[in-house]
């Protein structure tokens, strides 16, 4: 007998899937369930966690996703010369691209949030634009919460470097002294306010543009001095690519510093550390 019903979102492939890579720190991904649970967005929106090789976190999702029917967790176990940071974040998001099914996928890391309207606001620019690629803004806060307005760029190691940085993102218009938003962009144009600044959990980027122009997974030690993260690899190689980039132009994600890439004293015991181990680039034997 041949099905002649309407085939649903799903399998038109419509709809939205948050990616969000976790590991060992289930009371910070709660939160973040909980924020992509929240959204306003009435259409086929999915949420699937990739657990980074952790019990815990997979034992507090499967009390969790009775609660939540469209959370889906799958597991990935490490290789024994595997660690964290950028090389292990960027395998994992192009293994979780194969596994969507809707037309969108969206990216929330488990220390952060989104605000109620983010995927709302992300696909009616997608339909106005007709890109295949968008973005927000984001708000900086301190992982204790409050704005972030300190005028340093938090992702250097060096303190000079970072107070420079910070310099010149105000001069682009990027960020502005007193406040705590950050106006990610890729501007292409030559001269001074040129940019490509986005970070990843403000993308909205068609399924299948990313299953053709995946995260490059190789990193060098100098981008590990360069503190260059899978975020800044995404962004080039869709530049590199021609995929059509559109924003919002509103700062709908809450960013929620402490993480990995911006914990660079160590501060803080949730943070995985990424220490380059000679495997960023798969035949690299220089180490740190």
């Amino acid at each position: 007998m041949s099905d002649t019903s309407e085939p649903s979102a799903s399998q038109s492939g419509e709809g939205v899937t948050v990616v969000t890579v976790t590991r060992r720190r289930p009371q910070l991904l709660e939160r973040c369930i909980k924020s992509v649970a929240a959204q306003s967005y009435q259409g086929v929106l999915k949420h699937l966690v990739v657990v980074d090789d952790c019990a815990e976190t997979i034992a507090f999702l499967a009390r969790t996703a009775c609660a939540n029917g469209h959370l889906r967790s799958v597991l990935s176990e490490r290789q024994p010369w595997e660690s964290s940071g950028p090389p292990r974040m960027a395998r994992l998001r192009n293994y979780a691209v194969t596994l969507v099914d809707t037309r969108w996928i969206a990216f929330l890391d488990d220390d952060n949030e989104y605000e109620p309207g983010h995927i709302d606001s992300l696909v009616a620019c997608a339909i106005a634009s007709r890109c295949p690629a968008v973005h927000s803004y984001r708000q900086l806060l301190y992982f204790e919460g409050g704005a972030y307005l300190e005028a340093r760029w938090p992702w250097c190691r060096d303190l000079k470097r970072a107070e420079d940085y910070y310099r010149g993102l105000v001069q682009k218009g990027v960020v502005e002294a007193g406040s705590n938003v950050v106006r990610d962009r890729v501007d292409l144009t030559m001269g001074p306010s040129r940019i490509v600044l986005v970070d990843t959990n403000e993308w909205l980027i068609g399924a299948e543009v990313l299953r053709k122009v995946k995260i490059p997974e190789d990193f060098s030690y100098q981008d590990w001095l360069d503190n260059i993260a899978e975020d800044d690899k995404l962004v080039d190689a869709l530049v590199a690519a021609q995929v059509p980039i559109a924003c919002s132009g509103r700062a709908t994600v809450k960013y929620y510093l402490g993480g990995y890439s911006n914990d660079l004293s160590h501060e803080y015991s949730h943070s995985e550390r990424w220490i380059f181990n000679g495997h960023g680039r798969g035949r690299s034997k220089r180490r740190r």
